[in-house]
């Protein structure tokens, strides 16, 4: 990267070269400039009219449009400046020198509107997740009145949207959803947004405008003392006497109880007081698909018993993103950045303590990673998605984007990404680690493992690994990686099987060592000593099937065979071998330990038709069991299935006898004191039996 000093002459050069490029001679002086404001693409359209002094920087503009809006200032901005000589573009935003946006991009605090502004609107983007874009048009330029207060609204029509509302599409749907009562989403989209949201209320005189320059410290400076003595300036706004308030909560973008538009009383052009609409134009930081799942995670979309909702809300976001995937990769990996950056803000309020929250979203965030990496965009694409993932990683409170961090340098794609991000990252590494302390924590810690092993950079890797104070493997398989990368294979694994893991970290290290063995050919090895260890579903089924894929040139009962002679509980296993065919293998199951008798007794009745002999056994096994008192929430009624199942399958063999002989071996066992009911019942099923005619013994 370049020296500050280079750095500072380059933005002093630019500086220069935009204003001279756009300086047009022979426009008076300025005291105060009318401003029309148009938020494109809503329909009727919001808008609103300011005057702000002329010696405003784009900085101020930017203050006064948000306030005048109803924003809350929550995300970046930027203004598109066009030349109207030469067609180029100059971008003007929350920047700062050695951006990686390939446009020229200025911070707005140096640069003055008085520069620019003429006959040609400027666009002002706001929110690139969201993407909303406003025209602003210098209406007129104006005396300065000495009692007035600038800056000033005017004039303006309708209520602004509400933050994290999903963009123009996701505010259509919600406008759409609280003027349905029979919504099923209207009593929560309504609690969501304050209780009431009237969509054609907007008065001037509520609008309250903050002092651009202490909002500008907040901004740059961090500067947690400004923003409450802000946040007490918009509290005092609000206990004004009735004649001089202001309406923070319409300020805020919050609903109002109602009202009509105010008249447009000041007119210092012959522009309508309502613009033209426009046409929708597509542009990089704005696709023109509606993804429907932008209105489904909005910011504190969802309460504190949310997980359920929300879980299925993921995994109908993740379906539509696949749907686009197929015809369209770029825009669908424009989606995926989009639900990355709303999941903390929607998330936020759910109770997470379950865990059932954080699989669903790393079950989503695990499907949607290779539609991102893959997308064919262009650098300057993957460069804004960058951007805009590295906001939402700093504002994630529950690092739900762990699994994006650790991949970040395959996102980068590029190479000259993936050395922007070492090179963005690497310094505050480094200084967390010479200034050391139990507390000290670096967000781009993870971003910087992952670029230096995409970049390849392995000895600076190697270097800040070893200097963290305790081994933690989701961090430290950087390294294992590395090794392995370089050829390493026995090093690697060494490695890996020495980080001392936590439970839940010790099958993402089988997992390491199994596939680092495989991408060399040392399946046996993998198999014997890695493979059959790693739990690869939520059931010993999936287990199964899963390993079964993993080595498809296996024998798959023999890999059956493998995965219950390494297990504990052969006798969990026996749902796994019934349902894959393997009833053999599910009598030695059912014969070694305790199964469920209700599982047994599924098992014995679906069985009965094809297999009555295996049938038969279960269901003999399922009684041995009950009667021992084993089963959950057993109840004597469960005996009748069992013991029905047993004579049809008995019946079928013709050894209706040798089942009589073989319940009343099990009720001469003694083995009912602590479940008389059972074998009460049992007896009082085979007294019934008794009378009618048996079959012969086997």
């Amino acid at each position: 990267m370049p020296e500050p000093s280079s750095r500072k002459k380059s933005g002093l050069g630019e500086l220069l070269e935009v204003s001279a490029r756009f300086w047009r001679s022979g426009k008076p002086d300025a005291d105060i400039y009318q401003f029309m404001i148009a938020l494109k693409d809503v329909e009727p359209t919001v808008w609103r009219r300011i005057q702000v002094p002329g010696e405003y920087s784009f900085w101020d503009l930017h203050v006064a449009i948000q306030d005048a809006m109803g924003w809350l200032d929550y995300h970046l901005h930027e203004f598109r400046l066009r030349d109207s000589f030469t067609g180029g573009e100059t971008v003007l935003g929350f920047a700062e020198e050695g951006s990686m946006e390939d446009r020229k991009a200025l911070t707005d605090y140096i640069v003055l509107i008085s520069d620019y502004f003429g006959d040609e609107p400027v666009e002002y983007l706001y929110d690139f997740g969201d993407s909303w874009r406003h025209e602003v048009t210098l209406e007129a330029v104006l005396p300065r009145h000495r009692e007035a207060e600038y800056p000033r609204c005017i004039a303006g029509a309708r209520a602004c949207p509400p933050e994290d509302c999903g963009g123009v599409s996701g505010y259509a749907d919600f406008l759409r959803i609280i003027a349905d009562p029979a919504d099923e989403e209207h009593d929560e989209t309504l609690h969501w947004v304050g209780g009431t949201f009237n969509p054609e209320y907007f008065d001037p005189s509520a609008v309250h405008f903050d002092d651009s320059q202490l909002r500008w410290r907040v901004a740059y400076l961090d500067d947690e003392e400004t923003f409450e003595f802000l946040m007490s300036q918009r509290e005092a706004a609000a206990e004004r006497p009735p004649e001089i308030k202001v309406d923070l909560v319409g300020y805020m973008g919050f609903p109002h109880p109602g009202g009509t538009d105010m008249e447009d009383v000041f007119r210092y052009s012959s522009r309508p007081a309502e613009p033209a609409k426009t046409k929708r134009t597509r542009d990089r930081s704005s696709p023109s698909h509606k993804w429907q799942f932008k209105a489904r995670f909005r910011r504190d979309a969802y309460g504190w018993k949310g997980t359920a909702p929300a879980s299925k809300r993921l995994r109908e976001a993740v379906s539509e993103i696949k749907k686009v995937a197929r015809k369209d990769p770029v825009t669908a990996a424009d989606g995926v950045v989009s639900l990355f950056e709303r999941l903390w803000p929607a998330l936020e309020e759910i109770d997470s303590s379950s865990g059932a929250l954080g699989i669903a979203v790393n079950k989503a965030i695990d499907a949607l990673l290779p539609i991102l990496i893959d997308a064919p965009a262009d650098l300057p694409t993957r460069r804004r998605w960058l951007e805009c993932l590295y906001e939402a990683v700093c504002d994630d409170g529950v690092d739900f984007l762990f699994p994006v961090k650790c991949r970040w340098g395959e996102i980068c794609v590029y190479p000259e990404l993936v050395d922007y991000w070492i090179e963005f990252t690497l310094p505050g590494l480094e200084l967390c680690q010479r200034v050391g302390g139990p507390g000290n924590f670096y967000e781009g810690e993870t971003i910087c493992f992952s670029c230096l092993l995409e970049g390849k950079r392995y000895d600076k890797l190697r270097e800040v690994i070893s200097k963290r104070r305790f081994p933690y493997w989701p961090l430290d398989r950087f390294w294992a990686e590395a090794l392995a990368r370089m050829g390493r294979t026995d090093e690697a694994i060494t490695y890996a099987e020495s980080r001392n893991p936590q439970d839940y970290e010790e099958q993402s290290i089988l997992d390491f060592c199994e596939r680092t063995l495989l991408e060399v050919g040392r399946e046996e090895e993998a198999y014997r000593k890695y493979g059959l260890l790693i739990r690869r579903g939520n059931t010993y089924l999936a287990t199964y099937r899963a390993m079964v894929k993993q080595y498809p040139g296996r024998d798959p009962e023999q890999v059956l065979k493998d995965l219950i002679e390494t297990s504990l509980e052969k006798s969990k296993w026996f749902a796994a071998a019934r349902q894959t065919g393997h009833l053999e293998i599910a009598r030695d199951c059912a014969r070694s330990g305790l199964v469920e008798p209700k599982t047994l007794v599924t098992a014995a009745r679906d069985a009965l038709e094809s297999d009555p002999g295996f049938s038969y056994e279960i269901a003999l096994r399922a009684l041995d069991l009950m009667l021992r008192g084993y089963g959950y929430e057993l109840a004597v009624i469960d005996i009748l299935p069992a013991f029905n199942i047993l004579f049809e399958a008995a019946d079928a063999m013709g050894v209706s006898d040798w089942a009589v002989k073989s319940v009343k071996e099990l009720l001469d066992r003694g083995l009912t004191e602590n479940y008389p009911d059972c074998a009460e019942y049992l007896q009082e099923l085979l007294d019934r039996r008794l009378p009618e005619p048996g079959g012969n013994g086997p």
